[in-house]
């Protein structure tokens, strides 16, 4: 059986230095289920409840008094 290769198969195997650093900096960065695991173990994981807030009465202003017209 013969195999032909298309444009899009030849185009995997390219390596781009570029985006080959950032994901080699991105796999040496601790993942963040590991950061979250280590913070529940060792008790540094803080949480609370949020508290109700009181919302500020808007006290209601008079409107002004209009002038008499007087023509």
């Amino acid at each position: 059986m013969i195999t032909v290769k298309t444009e899009g198969e030849g185009e995997e195997n390219d390596i781009n230095p570029d985006q080959l650093k950032i994901s080699l900096e991105f796999e040496k960065r601790t993942k963040p289920t590991d950061s979250a695991l280590t913070e529940l173990i060792t008790d540094k994981l803080a949480w609370r409840y949020r508290e109700k807030e009181e919302v500020p009465k808007i006290a209601e202003v008079e409107p002004a008094p209009e002038e008499n017209e007087e023509a």
